[in-house]
Formats: structure tokens, sequence, C-alpha cells
């Protein structure tokens, strides 16, 4: 080949590296100025570092190290929050406001397109694990594109949570530790590992395949992997005893206590689940891509079986697949703190989006006919038209604060009720509008629903405005309810809707859902 060829492929496969980077990100910011934030209860930590930097500026430093060091809930994450929230408060002194006078949906607004940018590191940080592991340019934009095109690493992207850092940062671990190197890139690679882990610690089970796989990666020797696991232990433990220092030294508590106190606030209804809920998520979230990643895992295992020729580290894929999953299976199989949420099933994704680049990258290759080749590009036109299928839902979404606006504008006072019995959990930024009388208006399902015990009758009247509630959306039922509960909503109609109890009654949905 040519000098001149050569340079055109590279020249032709970093365009579509850009393209898919530059598309990820208008989609996510599009995402996000959608709005959407807060409608999590964990959402709420995200504002601890807000709290952490209005200390600083009040000079508390002890009160400002509280949020990190003494709740103790994903430490790291509620540090990297303060760096996006420091630049919008910043931003904004220069316009000549001071930190009251800053609206709290514009601060965690910007942090959240700021935050959506890990999703996008995820998907580079593929591309280069292929090319470092001995793939060639069109498997790494193959497994890109997986990447890009899934559900479950794209609808996170509108929410202050720390999921997508965490799993950035351990495949940026993964990703530093397969290259050659002394000890250098061994304490950056745990160190990297450490991070993932203190900013989310349910990402456990990717932190440790990822660990594990960069020790033993190449080695060849006993003594060669004592020597990585040595310097590699030192990352995680260097953050581990910075908190427990701090912790024992600024508030005289125990670190680690704090964190195992923590690890047991899950709901114990969930941890039975484990086994097949995580694959119940990824289908009600990926849905054609998943039957790819699967259909990508049996041709791997068929081709070891007939022990045709193949890279190894295509079988290593595999192997982590498995183990990430066995230790979300024997997890839930034990204690309640180790349930599987939707959440925790994602962690599987960018692992099938590297058997699936593996598989499709030697199966075009292998395809030596036009005919093949059509048949292989029709294919991935499917999964394009399945990726926009997938995100015409949460490109779509109408959240509870933005429907009480609506309808506070359009039609004034109106009393709330729920299809569904359930607690109410309080918005903390939009004041109810429930009057101390019956008001003609009702607004049904405008709130975060959890611990659902059955259905309730709805008041009669006519529909004025109906919305999907955000919880009508499959993938964000595996992060709240148990399988009784999905199927209750499943066969409920839960969507916001405003009833007129004046006007006539009419079918229960009568027209399309916006």
């Amino acid at each position: 080949m040519s000098d001149s060829v050569w340079w055109k492929r590279i020249a032709r496969w970093d365009c579509w590296v850009v393209g898919l980077v530059c598309l990820s990100v208008a989609l996510r910011w599009w995402l996000v100025f959608a709005g959407g934030q807060y409608w999590f209860p964990d959402e709420r930590r995200f504002w601890w570092s807000g709290i952490v930097l209005y200390r600083l500026g009040q000079g508390q430093w002890k009160q400002a190290l509280e949020p990190i060091l003494d709740w103790n809930q994903h430490p790291g994450f509620t540090c990297l929050g303060c760096v996006p929230i420091a630049i919008h408060w910043a931003w904004a002194g220069l316009t000549g406001m001071s930190i009251g006078q800053i609206p709290f949906e514009s601060t965690v607004r910007f942090s959240a397109a700021i935050l959506s940018l890990a999703s996008v590191v995820v998907i580079l940080l593929i591309g280069v694990i292929v090319r470092r592991a001995g793939g060639n340019r069109t498997e790494a934009l193959i497994a890109m594109a997986l990447m890009a095109g899934s559900n479950s690493m794209f609808y996170y992207s509108r929410h202050t949570l720390p999921y997508d850092t965490s799993l950035a940062l351990a495949l940026g671990s993964f990703a530093v530790g397969m290259q050659k190197g002394g000890w250098k890139r061994l304490l950056f690679s745990g160190w990297l590992a450490g991070a993932a882990f203190f900013m989310y610690y349910r990402y456990w089970a990717v932190v440790s395949v990822v660990s594990a796989t960069t020790i033993l990666w190449n080695a060849s020797s006993v003594k060669e992997i004592r020597y990585r696991t040595f310097w590699f232990a030192l990352g995680p433990l260097t953050w581990l005893v910075i908190f427990t220092i701090g912790c024992a030294f600024v508030f005289g508590r125990s670190f680690v206590n704090g964190m195992v106190s923590f690890a047991a606030t899950v709901s114990p209804e969930m941890h039975s689940e484990g086994w097949w809920a995580t694959w119940a998520y990824l289908w009600d979230a990926e849905h054609g891509l998943l039957i790819l990643w699967l259909a990508a895992l049996a041709w791997i295992l068929w081709s070891t079986v007939r022990r045709r020729p193949m890279p190894a580290y295509g079988s290593v894929w595999v192997a982590m697949l498995g183990a990430l999953y066995g230790l979300l299976v024997l997890g839930s199989l034990g204690p309640s703190s180790l349930a599987v949420y939707g959440r925790a099933a994602r962690q599987l994704v960018p692992f099938l989006c590297l058997i699936g680049a593996f598989a499709g990258a030697r199966v075009w290759d292998g395809a030596r006919t036009t005919w093949g080749r059509r048949t292989l590009q029709t294919g991935g036109l499917l999964l394009i038209l399945q990726a926009a299928w997938n995100f015409r839902g949460p490109l779509q979404q109408w959240f509870p604060r933005d429907v009480r606006r609506l309808v506070a504008a359009e039609y004034g006072v109106f009393s709330e009720a729920t299809t569904v019995d359930c607690p109410r959990l309080e918005d903390e930024l939009a004041p109810s509008q429930a009057p101390t009388q019956p008001a003609r208006y009702v607004l049904l399902n405008a709130q975060y629903l959890e611990k659902i015990h059955g259905a309730k009758t709805p008041p009669q009247g006519r529909i004025v405005l109906r919305f999907a509630h955000p919880m009508q959306f499959a993938p964000y039922q595996y992060d709240e309810f148990t399988a009784r509960e999905r199927a209750l909503i499943r066969r409920t109609d839960i969507s916001m809707r405003l009833v007129d109890t004046a006007g006539q009654p009419e079918l229960a949905n009568p027209q399309t859902i916006p």
C-alpha cells in the first residue's frame, strides 16, 4: 500500500471519529437542555458540591469537608461536582451576579452539560482499548459506533449522576494499564481505578474486573504479576488513606464504617433479581442492539469451540463480560446492598460493544461477495434506525416540574392526585399548587413515583392535557421498582394528565401521548 493511500485511510477514519463524537455531544446537550435534572432523588446529592463551595467561600473549611468525608456517599463525585459549579459561579460573577442571585436550575443544567461529556469519553476510550488490544481501525470504529448507539449510555446524560464518570475512569484505568511501562504507569492505572470506585461505590464490579485484567494483561510470569499487583494496588490505597485519615482527623470518625453503613441502604426486595433483571433491563433499553451483542457473543463462543484461528483478546472480552455478570449475580444472591439495578446492569455495555465489534469486524472481512457486504450494510442501517428509535423516547420526555409550570401558566390553580398508591416526594424547586379547597382542575401523577402499593381510581372528568410520565420509559423502572411494581405500573395508566372535573368524562386514553 502506498503512503498516500495509507494517509487517506487514516484521514477518513479520523473524520468518522470526529463526526461520531460531535454527534454524540450534540445529542447529549440536546437531552440536557430539554430538562429533567433533579428527577431522581439521588441527584440531590449533587448539590452537596455547591454546599462545599459555599462553605469554603465563608471560610468554614471544616464544615466544607463534611459532605465529602462525613456524609460519605460517593465522595469522589462530590469533589468532581465542585468543578462545573465553580466554573458556572465564576462566569456568573463576571456578569455581576452574586451567588445568591444565580438561578439554581441554571447551575445544575450547566453542570449536567459538562458531566454529560463523561459518556462521550467512554465512547473514545472504547476505541483506544480496541487499538491497544491489537484491533484495526475498522474494529475500533465499530466499537465506538456501538457504544454511541447504546441507549443505556445515552439517557442518563441529562442527569447529574456519577455513573458515566465512574465508568470512564474504570475504562481509562484499563486503557492506561494495557500499555507496556514501568511502575509509574501501573500506579496511575491503579489510581484511576480507585477514583472510579470512590466516584460511585456500586461500580465495584467493573472496577474489580478491570483491575484484575490490567494486572494479568500479557503477564509472562508469577513474579511479574506480583510486581504489577503491588504498584497497581498503591493507586486505590492512596485514595482510601487520604479519605480515612481526613475523616478521622477532622471529624474523629471512621470513613470505612461510613462506607459500609451507606452500602446497607438499598432495598432488600431487589437483591434476588440479578440473574435475569440484567437482561430484562438491557432488552428494554436496547432492543435490537442486544440481539446483535448476543449474536456476536455466540459467534465468538462457537468459533472458539470450532478452534477457528482468531486473536486472543476476543476471548478476553468474553471472559471480562462473564466475570462481571457473575459478580453481579453473586452479589444479588447475597446481601441486599449488592442489588442489581438498571444502573448496575449497564456496566456490561462496554464489554458487549467490544464483543460486538470483534465479531462484526471479522464477519465483515469474511464477507467476500457483494451480496454479503450489502446484507451487512443493511443490518448496520437497521441498527442505526434502532438507535434513533431508542433515543426518541428520552428526547421527547416531559418531567413533572415542567408540566406543573405549564398547567399553572395556562389554567391557574389546580390540585394534585395520583392513580397509584405511593408516598409523596416533595419537589423543593416547584412549590405545590394544591389549594386549600378542591379545585376544578386536578393534575394527576406529576411527581416522582416510588414504593407503589396498588392502583387508585382517578377523578372523573375531561382530560385537557396528557404527557407520558417519565416512569413509563421502561429503563427508568429498573432503578426504582421491584418486578411486582413494574408489572403494576405497566398495566396502570400513570401518565401525567390534567383533568377538568367540571367537564364530561371520556375514555382513559383518548389521545396520543406527546
